[in-house]
């Protein structure tokens, strides 16, 4: 016999899932999914609609849930592997965490292991997430420090990702960007774009520490990370960071 409390998420589960059936668009699928190289697997609704049902959603859900209920309808809907209800997923996070962040930081770290599919997932996360317990305390970075290392190349995305607004803040770009130091060889090509768009946003604010940054490691790091980092440079300003030919690659 099933418990009252896997009942009621999986009535939620049912509702969002004839929802989005209702609302699929093939053509949608198609339009996005050539921003996807891993695959996209998508309902294709309407964003605009949405963003609109997945407030409606949460609304109603947190009458009827309590939260750790709706923490659980969040692994559910991340078990799914639709685009769709990782984001309505997602929203749930967002949503919470405004209240109580508590736990949520671990929770994310969690999907970002073993749910996370795309790097759409991963930068919704890690904005609207992720960001927020940054910023309202710093300390939490600490808990992004064995992601570095995480077998998931998302996990790996999340943690330079999640800095950028925390820089924009705090004005410390070196104490960020030793934080970075370990991911400079990552050879994962959606790791090394979120590293370049850190470094990229460290530069339009702080450009001494960044440069500093990027000439330290611009003979053996991924040249996409210097491609992203250096993308609003003038011609003369990137000549700086063309990798020497004459310096052997790091082994």
């Amino acid at each position: 016999m099933k418990h009252p409390d896997d009942i009621l998420i999986s009535s939620c589960c049912d509702s969002v899932h004839v929802f989005l059936a209702a609302h699929a668009d093939a053509a949608n699928v198609k339009k996005y999914s050539r921003y996807f190289r891993e695959g996209y697997d998508a309902w294709g609704v309407d964003d605009k609609t949405m963003r609109a049902q997945r407030d409606l959603w949460f609304d109603e859900w947190k009458q009827q849930l309590s939260r750790q209920q709706m923490l659980a309808l969040g692994d559910r809907l991340m078990a799914t592997g639709k685009y769709e209800e990782s984001i309505v997923a997602i929203n749930l996070l967002i949503q919470l965490q405004k209240n109580d962040k508590a736990g949520i930081l671990a929770r994310a770290g969690e999907w970002l292991e073993n749910s996370v599919v795309n790097w759409a997932q991963t930068d919704y996360m890690s904005g609207e997430v992720i960001s927020p317990i940054l910023l309202a305390d710093s300390a939490q970075v600490d808990e992004l420090l064995p992601w570095r290392v995480s077998s998931s190349k998302w996990r790996r995305r999340a943690v330079p990702v999640s800095l950028i607004k925390l820089m924009k803040k705090t004005g410390e770009p070196e104490k960020l960007l030793r934080i970075i130091d370990p991911l400079m060889k990552d050879e994962v090509r959606e790791v090394q774009q979120g590293l370049g768009w850190f470094l990229r946003e460290v530069w339009k604010k702080y450009p001494a520490p960044a440069e500093h940054f990027l000439l330290k490691w611009k003979d053996s790091c991924g040249r996409l990370i210097i491609q992203y980092a250096t993308e609003r440079m003038d011609a003369s300003q990137k000549l700086l960071f063309k990798k020497n030919p004459a310096r052997k690659k790091e082994k």
